[in-house]
C-alpha cells in the first residue's frame, strides 16, 4: 500500500513539473506547443496553405504560425539556440525548410524564395508566401494579382525577409520598456506580440521586453522613463539620446549632436 502511494505521488510531481516547464516557455512570448488554429504570434487564423511550423531544439517544443513571416519573427525574438521552420510552397505544396544553427540560417532547397510584402490587407496569408524557386513564383504570379510585379527574396536572407514584410510603422509610438516616445525609422528595433507590433527606443530594450512581454504590458513591470546613466538599453554611459535633447529612434549610438551634449555634461560634472 505504501509503495503504491509513493508511486502515485511521484507521478503527480512529474506531471506538475512538466506543466510548470510548459507554462514557463509560454511566458517567453510564444504560445503553447500544442496544435492550434490560431497563430501564436499575430493571433490570426491559420490556413493550411501558408502555415509555418517552428521546432525548437532547446526544449523540443513545436509552434504553429499563420505565415513564414510570423514564424521567423518568433524565431528571431523569442527562441534561443537552434530552430527549424517548415512551410509549404504556395504553388506546388513542396516542403521548404529553414534551419538556424549557431546563429546562421540555411534554407532547403537552396533555391527557395519568399514573397514578403508589408501587411496592409490584414491577411498575412496573401502577403507572406514561400516558393521552391523563382520559376514557381513566376507561375504563381500569373494567376494571383497581389503577387504580380513583386520581387522575391532568397529564403536564407531572413533579416531582409522580415524587414520587407514589416507592417507600416506609425509616425509616433511609445517604447514599452522605457516609456519613451519613439518615432520609428527603418533601423528601429521592433517585434510582434499577440498581434501587435511594438517599437523600442534602443536596441537594449527589445530583449528586455521579449524576455517578459506580459510583465511590461500588464503593468507589473513599470517603464523607467527618464532614467539616465546607461539605463536605456545599449546607449552606455551616454544614456538615451532623448535625455540629451535628441530623438531615440533605435540608433545604438548617439549622433554628433548628442555626443556634444554628453561631452558638455561630463565637463560640468568634472568642474
Amino acid at each position: 500500500m505504501l509503495i503504491a502511494v509513493v508511486a502515485l505521488l511521484m507521478v503527480s510531481c512529474a506531471v506538475l513539473l512538466a506543466a510548470n516547464g510548459h507554462n514557463s516557455h509560454h511566458e517567453t512570448g510564444a504560445a503553447n506547443g500544442g496544435k492550434t488554429n490560431t497563430c501564436e504570434l499575430c493571433q490570426k487564423p491559420i490556413a493550411a496553405k501558408s502555415e509555418a511550423v517552428l521546432e525548437s531544439s532547446t526544449d523540443g517544443s513545436v509552434h504553429h504560425y499563420a505565415c513564414i513571416e510570423c514564424a521567423l519573427i518568433a524565431a528571431r525574438d523569442y527562441f534561443k539556440g537552434d530552430v527549424k521552420v517548415h512551410a509549404k510552397s504556395a504553388e506546388s505544396g513542396a516542403k521548404i525548410e529553414w534551419a538556424r544553427h549557431q546563429g546562421k540560417w540555411q534554407a532547403s532547397p537552396a533555391s527557395a524564395v519568399v514573397m514578403s510584402l508589408p501587411e496592409t490587407s490584414g491577411t498575412c496569408q496573401q502577403d507572406h508566401l514561400v516558393f521552391k524557386d523563382d520559376t514557381e513564383f513566376s507561375s504563381y504570379a500569373k494567376t494571383h494579382a497581389q503577387a504580380a510585379g513583386h520581387k522575391v527574396l532568397p529564403a536564407a536572407r531572413v533579416d531582409a525577409i522580415l524587414l520587407a514584410g514589416k507592417p507600416p510603422a506609425p509616425k509616433e509610438t511609445t517604447c514599452p520598456v522605457m516609456g519613451k516616445t519613439v518615432h520609428p525609422t527603418a533601423g528601429t528595433e521592433w517585434t510582434v506580440y499577440k498581434g501587435k507590433t511594438y517599437y523600442f527606443c534602443c536596441a537594449g530594450c527589445k530583449p528586455k521586453f521579449t524576455a517578459n512581454p506580459a510583465g511590461y504590458l500588464s503593468g507589473s513591470i513599470k517603464p523607467t522613463k527618464g532614467a539616465k546613466g546607461g539605463a536605456c538599453g545599449s546607449h552606455g554611459d551616454a544614456g538615451c539620446a532623448e535625455d540629451h535633447g535628441g530623438t531615440c529612434g533605435g540608433a545604438s549610438k548617439p549622433g554628433p549632436a548628442q555626443k556634444t551634449s554628453v561631452h558638455k555634461q561630463k565637463s560640468v560634472q568634472k568642474a
